[in-house]
């Protein structure tokens, strides 16, 4: 006669989950406030024409990539370990938690870059942090719950490490402009709406 599964251990899944979504929006809490009362990036850019359009700009950056995350993770999290932990999904709740504190941290790092080149190299880097990120859930997933966004995370974050890589290059070259910024702002923003209307979609 098969056990049924533990409603104990089912609860503490749970729980693990929530624990892990509220210490992610600390997280970012704390790399939105320091963002705010800690302006590298705003002082880097005063004096120039567009220091409102900068701030604007690297705002639209942070908030995107901060709800995008929580959502994304919200979905994943529930979709996948709101159930028994054995197998291959122990390993993929541990890899997922060290990618988690990792995103959220470089978060706080992008918020108080100090100048503008910086904050464009720590994007590229969080991309690419997320692409490896959505690569490794389908290796660890079950097949009969493989989360079903994985390629969308990972096409809108190889997208974002080229644009961010490529602007990170020009502006090495070229020295930051205006145009850098908004071209990021905007590419982000493209990539949060995908990301977004993907997720409601399925």
């Amino acid at each position: 006669m098969e056990e049924d599964p533990s409603p104990q251990g089912w609860r503490a899944n749970h729980s693990c989950v929530h624990v892990l979504l509220e210490m992610f929006v600390v997280l970012i809490a704390i790399g939105l406030h320091d963002f705010l009362t800690k302006p590298h990036l705003s002082e880097a850019q005063e004096g120039s024409p567009h220091e409102r359009g900068f701030f604007w700009s690297v705002a639209l950056i942070l908030l995107s990539l901060a709800v995008r995350y929580f959502l994304g993770t919200h979905i994943h999290s529930h979709s996948t370990y709101d159930k028994e932990l054995k197998g291959r999904l122990r390993f993929s709740f541990v890899k997922d938690l060290i990618f988690r504190t990792t995103m959220a941290v470089w978060l706080v790092m992008m918020a108080v870059s100090h100048d503008f080149k910086q904050f464009v190299l720590r994007t590229a880097g969080f991309s690419l942090v997320g692409f490896v990120w959505s690569l490794t859930v389908p290796m660890f997933a079950e097949e009969s719950s493989a989360p079903k966004h994985w390629k969308t995370w990972a096409g809108v974050n190889f997208l974002e490490v080229v644009a961010a890589g490529s602007l990170w290059y020009y502006i090495v070259h070229n020295g930051e402009t205006f145009r850098a910024s908004l071209v990021l702002a905007i590419v982000y923003g493209i990539t949060f709406l995908v990301d977004v209307f993907r997720m409601e979609a399925s």
